[in-house]
């Protein structure tokens, strides 16, 4: 009877814990509020940054400011504007998740058959349009041009030479392709016939739509009729612009063409030109 009972008052006590028990537990504890607390810091950015956004759009009416939010470095022991802290600090980071939940709107570029000509003529074109309405921005093109050419029959290859250039479309707000001065499509090629009499060109071009971008955020030095450029009418420049804004996918274009008017004594003729290459 005495050995039941002393039996049953050792079943009843509660476990004992030991050290590393209880460090483990206070340890995974810090390490789930510290997860939880990382994504509260998180979300609280993201809306302090979003509303400053209003703010600055017009959006929200502005209201008093009573006093700055201030934090204090535990190193150095001054105090600084923590809200400029959590602007410097997640900017990179927003941007990122901004771009994943706005992307720009996605580039189309539609291009028809080339229609080749005489002696180096050619002509290929492509009309950009945007897949839905975005805010306003460019099309920006950069683009490699490759000539090969011999001016005359009875004469070895004379030239060769590169350039590279970069052309920009206009998009207005809510549109969805280039409009006024620049709803131009994209041609490749020449209109006339090449001054040599046999060669090839070669055109590889990639361009790219800058959602979310002002007219007036355009360097300057892209302008109209660019003597170093082969873009014509459209705004073009040698250097290539550095513009903020949601960025489209690329699209990649290129075309090969080649002709020889020359006949076997050595005296130009006039034959079509080949197109060797294109993509797409």
């Amino acid at each position: 009877m005495r050995e039941e009972a002393q039996v049953a008052t050792k079943s009843s006590q509660p476990p004992r814990r030991t050290r590393a028990a209880d460090a483990e537990r206070v340890a995974s504890s810090h390490l789930c509020y510290s997860a939880v607390g990382s994504v509260f810091d998180l979300h609280r950015i993201i809306g302090n940054r979003a509303v400053q956004r209003l703010f600055k759009s017009g959006t929200a009416p502005a209201r008093s400011k009573i006093g700055p939010a201030v934090s204090r470095d535990p190193a150095t022991g001054s105090y600084t504007d923590a809200s400029q802290n959590e602007n410097s600090a997640s900017t990179g980071l927003l941007d990122a998740i901004e771009k994943i939940f706005n992307p720009a709107p996605r580039l189309l570029g539609i291009s028809s058959a080339p229609k080749a000509g005489n002696c180096g003529e050619m002509s290929w074109e492509t009309r950009w349009e945007l897949s839905e309405y975005g805010r306003g921005g460019f099309v920006i093109q950069e683009v490699h041009w490759r000539e090969k050419l011999q001016r005359y029959c009875d004469r070895p290859w004379t030239e060769e030479s590169t350039k590279t250039y970069h052309e920009a479309w206009w998009v207005v707000k809510n549109g969805r392709s280039p409009a006024n001065d620049d709803a131009v499509p994209d041609t490749m090629g020449r209109k006339i016939p090449h001054e040599s009499a046999r060669g090839s060109i070669e055109i590889d071009a990639t361009a790219q739509y800058h959602d979310d971008v002002a007219e007036a955020q355009l360097p300057a030095d892209m302008v109209r009729f660019n003597p170093d450029t082969n873009a014509g009418s459209l705004r073009s420049s040698l250097n290539k612009p550095i513009l903020d804004g949601n960025v489209s996918k690329p699209i990649l274009h290129y075309i090969k063409f080649e002709w020889d008017c020359c006949d076997d004594r050595g005296r130009r003729i006039v034959r079509p030109t080949q197109v060797v290459a294109r993509i797409p």
